[in-house]
């Protein structure tokens, strides 16, 4: 009768090896690449650039192409604009902490939908995305909301 498998060798403790987890604060932090953010001191400009870098690197990692960022039309600005899957897309990039009220898909009406859809009206797009960013203490979650409009 076994017990289960037990490696041969020394099993290590915890924080013997730099690849062992440690116990973490409950402070909302972010992990962009090797990079570790204390999101909870990082201004409200920050929060949303870091938004924007992790929902280009999500889109990106779907196939989309990035066609030009924080694009100025007219009095307006588009997020971000992709090429994907034959279609000029602007995507709207909402990006919250996670321990504020509300998910940021809140944040994104229908007046912001109506402004980006006029906006990329001009600018050549055919549909609009929404790409929401919650930050916390695990990292970043993404909520992708294809042709919203």
């Amino acid at each position: 009768m076994g017990v289960g498998h037990v490696p041969a060798g020394k099993i290590r403790q915890e924080r013997e090896g730099h690849d062992v987890p440690r116990r973490e604060h409950r402070r909302a932090r972010a992990y962009v690449g090797n990079l570790r953010l204390d999101v909870s001191k990082l201004a409200s400009g920050q929060v949303g650039s870091l938004g924007e870098i992790i929902a280009a690197r999500f889109l990106r990692d779907r196939g989309a192409n990035i066609v030009d960022r924080n694009l100025v039309v007219g009095r307006g600005e588009i997020d971000m604009t992709v090429a994907f899957a034959g279609q000029k897309v602007a995507v709207e990039v909402k990006t919250g902490r996670a321990d504020s009220v509300g998910e940021p898909v809140y944040r994104f009406n229908a007046a912001k939908l109506r402004q980006v859809r006029k906006l990329g009206f001009e600018s050549g797009v055919t549909r609009v995305d929404y790409v929401g960013v919650e930050l916390g203490a695990a990292g970043a979650v993404v909520r992708w909301l294809p042709n919203v409009g």
